[in-house]
């Protein structure tokens, strides 16, 4: 008698499933044209997923975008949540738009591809047609990195150079604003009430040669920074450095004349910037008595 033996069903083959985390980023060397924005990145890069359906991809739902963040380094918000997810194997596949999108920056793009590998990530860019799962596509992302490091450094000399040649014109350019002015269109205006108080500030460190009776001096009287905070002995240090109170301009260790009115003569500055000089040049020496000064800082004129 013959036993029929049922065929063993064969279990369905389905492709492996890869988790894609999608990450943008836009520069802030560049406005939000519709090439850069992180939005059009984004529509980009879920086409070419989409597109990659059949081999079993698959876009993560959550959102990896930096907006106005450079790529000089990974210090990022959004950038650093992808790597927490990397590390704890949530993800499978990384894709940018442009591989510059991750990193400018040679060395950091090496440790990146370090820690992909370490994960057993892949690291994919849309529309460069490589991604480091093949030799050649590591290669590629190598010598590719290697120019946007190069290109950067470019980026950062020219505007190096071109801040170097508005303060030789004696133009204040962009940053914040020295201690009594204002900046209004890279130009700086004599903020009338605060410029008093650098006065007030130079004539009584003249007077009373401490930077420590100064700052109390001015706290008594009222007057406060800018953000509101009481005066410091760093803080009055700070301002009594500060060469564009004289109407110059500084570059590196060049010196300008500048566009903006002095309030306080070159005389006066000169003197505290010798009385600093000295008062630093002395300190550790020895007190001037064996009790070491209790009393300063508690006795004040009346008059003051």
């Amino acid at each position: 008698m013959k036993v029929k033996i049922p065929k063993r069903e064969q279990p369905e083959l389905t492709a492996p499933t890869f988790r894609v985390a999608l990450y943008t980023r836009q520069s802030v060397e560049r406005s939000d044209t519709e090439l850069t924005s992180c939005e059009a990145q984004r529509q980009a890069v879920e086409a070419y997923v989409r597109a990659q359906r059949g081999e079993g991809w698959i876009a993560l739902p959550d959102r990896y975008d930096d907006v106005g963040f450079s790529g000089k380094d990974i210090e990022r918000p959004a950038f650093q949540r992808l790597m927490r997810e990397v590390e704890e194997g949530r993800v499978d596949v990384i894709a940018v738009y442009r591989f510059d999108r991750l990193s400018r920056s040679l060395l950091d793009f090496a440790a990146l591809l370090q820690r992909f590998d370490r994960h057993g990530v892949r690291f994919i860019s849309t529309t460069q047609s490589f991604d480091t799962s093949t030799s050649s596509g590591r290669l590629m992302v190598n010598l590719l990195a290697t120019f946007a490091e190069f290109e950067r450094a470019q980026i950062a000399e020219r505007i190096r150079d071109k801040q170097e040649a508005t303060r030789r014109s004696g133009h204040w350019g962009a940053g914040g604003s020295p201690p009594g002015y204002r900046a209004v269109k890279g130009k700086l205006l004599v903020d009338e009430a605060q410029a008093a108080i650098v006065r007030e500030l130079f004539a009584r460190y003249l007077e009373l040669e401490s930077l420590s009776e100064v700052a109390i001096l001015l706290n008594r009287r009222g007057h406060r920074l800018r953000s509101g905070r009481e005066w410091e002995k760093r803080d009055v240090a700070r301002v009594l450095r500060c060469i564009a109170v004289t109407g110059r301009v500084t570059h590196g260790k060049e010196i300008f004349s500048g566009q903006h009115q002095a309030i306080v003569d070159q005389e006066c500055f000169e003197r505290a910037q010798q009385l600093l000089d000295s008062n630093r040049n002395r300190r550790g020496a020895e007190q001037r008595n064996k009790w070491g000064r209790l009393l300063r800082g508690l006795l004040h004129c009346a008059l003051r």
